[in-house]
């Protein structure tokens, strides 16, 4: 079973002092307890040392989950930085329903996740969370900043309805165009 896949992406001339640059990116991993799959795909990954690790929302499913995480979290291999963002199962308890009925316009009852809890075990096992905020480090001497966009549910659902009226995306690609080096969210 292969559960890994290398991408290399040739860059352009102007990003040199890039190359060799790794990034291990994981996503919507929706941790509950731990599993054999897990086991078994978490074991490989950490035989990947990469520059920095990426984890991109949707990390757990519920308060199991977290603990979960930062078990895995802690076999990962990285030289300069695990970094994470938040998504929607992060912060609520949600199920496949919760998408359905928000599609439908039905009222929507969401129970928290402990955020307190997750930020203080990601904390303890090394994890950097970015909540609409950056991380700055350097490569070759150049400068690069890692941005984590946080985007609350509150934001997509206003009156029963999905809205795209927040500017917190906005004001992120703002700040991605100040200041030099080069920027990864």
């Amino acid at each position: 079973m292969k559960v890994v896949n290398h991408k290399s992406i040739p860059l352009p001339a102007k990003f040199k002092n890039l190359n060799g640059f790794t990034i291990l990116h994981l996503s919507d991993l929706h941790l509950k307890k731990r599993t054999k799959l897990f086991d078994a795909y978490f074991e490989k990954l950490s035989e990947i040392e990469t520059d920095i690790i990426c984890i991109t929302g949707d990390i757990i499913d519920n308060k199991q989950g977290i603990d979960t995480a930062a078990y895995y979290f802690e076999k990962l291999k990285h030289k300069k930085g695990l970094y994470v963002s938040l998504g929607n199962h992060d912060e609520y308890k949600l199920s496949h329903h919760h998408g359905i009925f928000s599609r439908l316009g039905l009222p929507l009852k969401m129970k928290k996740q402990d955020i307190a809890y997750l930020e203080q075990v990601f904390s303890d096992a090394g994890a950097i969370l970015l909540r609409n905020e950056s991380a700055a480090l350097n490569n070759n001497s150049e400068p690069i900043e890692i941005y984590g966009a946080y985007y609350p549910i509150e934001m997509y659902f206003l009156k029963g309805k999905f809205s795209r009226k927040h500017k917190v995306i906005e004001q992120i690609i703002h700040d991605l165009q100040k200041g030099k080096g080069y920027k990864i969210l």
